[in-house]
C-alpha cells in the first residue's frame, strides 16, 4: 500500500547532499530542530533553551528581525490523498491590515544552512502551498524564507583551553512569489518520485 512521502524526501531525492558524512548531517538536523522549536516557544510566549552555543547564535540572529516575538501561528502536518504527499511548514505569519483584522497569512520558513538553495526552497515554499491551498487555508501568494545565520570565530586564552564562539549575523531573507510553472515542476516530480519508488519495488 503507498504511504504519504515526506515534501522533504522527494526534495532531498531531487537535490542530495553531497560529499556530505551522515553524521554532519544528523548533527546539523538536530540543532535546526533545537533552533525551530525555540522560535515556537518564543511566538507562543514560552521559556526556551539551547542544546548548543550554535543553536543559541541562531535563535539570535533570528531575534535581530524580530526583537519581539511575531504573530506566528502554527499549523498541524498537511496531506494530500491525491499525490500521496505530506508537510509541515514552520508557520504562518499573520498580516494585519489594520488593528482588528489581518489579511491572508504569510508562508513562512527558518533556514540554519550556511549555504542557500533558492531552487529547493523556492520549491519547497510551493509544495507547503499546495498542502496550504487544498486543506483551505487562506495563504497569501508572497512566501518568506528566513536564512538565520552566525560567525564561527575561536576566542584564545593563555591558559591554552581556546573557545570556540557563534556570533549572530543578521538574517537573509529570501522572497518566493507564487509561480504555477514551479507548482507543476513539484506535481511533476511527486508523480515521478512515486514511480521511481514503485519500479524499484517492482525490480527488486
Amino acid at each position: 500500500m503507498t504511504q504519504h512521502v515526506r515534501v522533504s524526501e522527494i526534495l532531498s531525492w531531487l537535490f542530495p547532499y553531497k560529499d556530505i558524512d551522515q553524521e554532519v548531517l544528523e548533527a546539523k538536523a538536530k540543532i535546526g530542530t533545537n533552533v525551530h522549536k525555540a522560535i515556537v516557544d518564543d511566538c507562543n510566549g514560552d521559556f526556551y533553551s539551547f542544546e548548543t552555543d550554535r543553536a543559541k547564535a541562531y535563535f539570535e540572529s533570528y531575534k535581530m528581525l524580530y526583537p519581539k516575538s511575531p504573530p506566528i501561528r502554527q499549523v498541524p502536518r498537511l496531506y494530500c490523498d491525491k499525490l500521496m504527499i505530506t508537510g509541515e511548514c514552520d508557520g504562518l505569519y499573520r498580516q494585519y491590515s489594520h488593528p482588528e483584522k489581518y489579511t491572508a497569512e504569510r508562508l513562512i520558513d527558518w533556514k540554519c544552512s550556511a549555504n542557500a538553495n533558492e531552487d529547493q526552497w523556492n520549491m519547497q515554499a510551493h509544495f507547503y502551498w499546495y498542502l496550504l491551498d487544498i486543506n483551505r487555508f487562506h495563504v497569501d501568494e508572497t512566501m518568506v524564507w528566513i536564512q538565520l545565520r552566525h560567525r564561527k570565530r575561536i576566542k584564545y586564552h593563555k591558559s591554552g583551553n581556546n573557545e570556540l564562539i557563534y556570533d549572530p549575523l543578521e538574517p537573509k531573507v529570501y522572497t518566493f512569489e507564487f509561480d504555477q510553472k514551479v507548482l507543476d515542476k513539484c506535481i511533476e516530480a511527486a508523480i515521478r518520485y512515486h514511480e521511481e519508488k514503485l519500479n524499484a519495488k517492482v525490480f527488486a
